[in-house]
């Protein structure tokens, strides 16, 4: 499918929701754990999430946190991504196999993009569900099959409950058209056994019939292998070699179309993510004090310091999500791991990347920082897996700041200027008469917005202009009454107007006041003689 047609499967919200699938014992809960730093139980044993599990991810992205630093609103709204835990899914579940299909189908159905987890690390402990051997080739082929299976299953149903309206020629032409669609649907499927976010002869009608009934693999992958801990650590030198581990499993999506190797405008993202790593590196966070007790770790941020107070991890706290242990530490919020990094920038370094095996008793935001600071390579697969949800769904960023507010907004890439206002609210776009704009480049090199002005990097924009990513924007608005009252154009920076609320307010005012007032009248009209 070409990338226009890819884009027609979806629409836009302002709302992203990430399902994270795969197979039994592949690392999904402790993924999930990751982002949003919630503790799904996760243990050795098969179908431990038998029930969804629901969180928010929120997305550190580097330019909105120096924007917060720069401004220091009193509010501030990074990107978010809602993600989903669902069960894992076996061979056979387009009939019904496994535990919790159903809760599978529902979720992964209402999710705009699906984080598919393979395993890539050996771990006698954890049960190897799909095969005799690890092998995240055959398991990634699987998993796609099988989301194929579901799809076809779902197009045949849907296709018999048509049929007889169809023969009686009974439902008029929108049900002949749907039908038609489902027919070509449902051959693509059994023909080719591939996504149908990769066929090319989808017209508007089949694109329509698509997203109605959200099929699974019309939606946009991210593609997550969880590697060991030695394997993710190497350097980026060696994953990216066709010879890797990362490279093989890139070199099979290149092959089946599911990438785009040239990494421009690609439609799925691949990402390495060890969850032994992430497990490990969290336990150091958790770290108890000698003598036991509970455990509080301060995270120090831009807004002051807060405290999270977490439980003293048993022996096996360490283990790995999926690799291991009963259950993945928590609860944790969602780690800020530059800030931590921030925190102890004057404190020293302390060398070696065996600090996880040292023994030592100091844990908690120190220890991390120390150890990142430490080696600059080594750090959290959280931010780079939330980037690929943004690039798999074709967004970008732009901001609105100001000492009230600053908020990262995300839209579909290509949109112009007045839908990136209507992503704020629709009335918005309705009333768009231009946008003031300047790159976040240009601001943090120049230092200041009255800067940005006198070098002449601040451009006025009219409707036709695409919204960059990075883009700062101060857009301007038409009010409704403008025209008729001659009132000025209003300015915003992504505040929403209250006019129209006050309006309402008043018109309710009014009506009660000539309410009371002829209630007045009438008990006044009783009492007349």
């Amino acid at each position: 499918m070409s990338k226009n047609r890819r884009g027609g499967l979806l629409q836009h919200r302002n709302s992203i929701r990430a399902a994270v699938v795969g197979f039994p014992n592949t690392g999904k809960s402790g993924l999930f754990n990751v982002l949003t730093g919630n503790r799904n139980p996760v243990d050795d044993a098969a179908f431990t999430t038998v029930r969804e599990a629901n969180g928010v991810a929120v997305h550190e992205d580097p330019r909105f946190m120096w924007l917060c630093g720069h401004f220091s609103p009193g509010l501030a709204v990074p990107g978010r991504v809602r993600v989903v835990d669902l069960p894992g899914i076996v061979p056979g579940s387009f009939q019904g196999a496994g535990v919790g299909c159903d809760v599978f189908k529902k979720h992964a159905a209402a999710s705009d993009v699906l984080l598919l987890v393979v395993r890539a690390f050996d771990g006698q402990q954890v049960t190897q569900c799909v095969g005799d051997t690890v092998n995240p080739l055959r398991e990634l082929d699987q998993l796609l099959a099988e989301l194929v299976a579901i799809d076809r299953a779902t197009v045949v149903r849907l296709w018999g409950e048509l049929v007889a309206f169809v023969e009686r020629k009974q439902g008029g032409t929108q049900t002949a058209a749907e039908f038609k669609s489902l027919d070509k649907i449902q051959n693509y499927l059994k023909k080719t056994k591939k996504p149908v976010r990769f066929g090319v002869d989808w017209d508007d009608q089949d694109l329509a019939v698509i997203r109605k009934h959200k099929l699974l693999t019309a939606k946009e992958l991210v593609y997550v292998v969880n590697l060991s801990a030695r394997d993710y650590l190497k350097p980026p030198q060696v994953h990216a070699s066709h010879t890797s581990l990362l490279g093989r499993v890139r070199d099979f999506l290149g092959k089946e179309g599911h990438e785009d190797t040239d990494g421009q405008g690609q439609s799925s993202v691949l990402c390495a993510y060890s969850g032994e790593f992430e497990a490990r590196l969290q336990a150091l966070r958790c770290k108890a004090p000698a003598g036991g007790g509970d455990l509080v770790g301060a995270v120090r941020g831009s807004g002051g310091s807060r405290s999270y107070e977490t439980p003293t991890p048993a022996p096996h706290a360490a283990a790995a999500p999926g690799q291991g242990g009963a259950h993945l530490l928590g609860p944790l919020p969602p780690p800020s791991l530059a800030a931590d990094v921030a925190l102890v920038a004057a404190g020293g370094v302390v060398g070696g990347a065996g600090f996880f095996d040292t023994g030592e008793e100091g844990g908690g935001a120190e220890a991390v920082g120390l150890y990142l600071a430490a080696n600059p390579t080594h750090h959290s697969a959280r931010t780079n897996v939330l980037s690929c949800v943004f690039n798999a769904l074709g967004l970008v960023h732009f901001f609105t700041v100001g000492p009230e507010e600053v908020r990262a907004w995300a839209l579909p890439r290509g949109w112009r200027a007045p839908q990136a206002a209507g992503v704020i609210h629709r009335d918005f776009e309705t009333d768009f008469m231009s946008v003031e704009v300047e790159t976040f480049l240009d601001l943090q090199d120049l230092g200041s917005e009255v800067a940005v002005k006198r070098d002449g990097k601040l451009t006025l924009q009219g409707l036709k202009y695409v919204i960059q990513d990075g883009d700062i924007c101060f857009f301007r608005f038409k009010l409704p009454n403008y025209k008729a009252s001659g009132a000025s154009p209003k300015a915003i920076r992504g505040e929403l107007p209250c006019y129209t609320a006050l309006a309402w307010l008043a018109c309710c005012l009014l009506g009660v006041m000539q309410w009371q007032v002829s209630d007045d009248m009438k008990e006044h009209l009783d009492m007349s003689p």
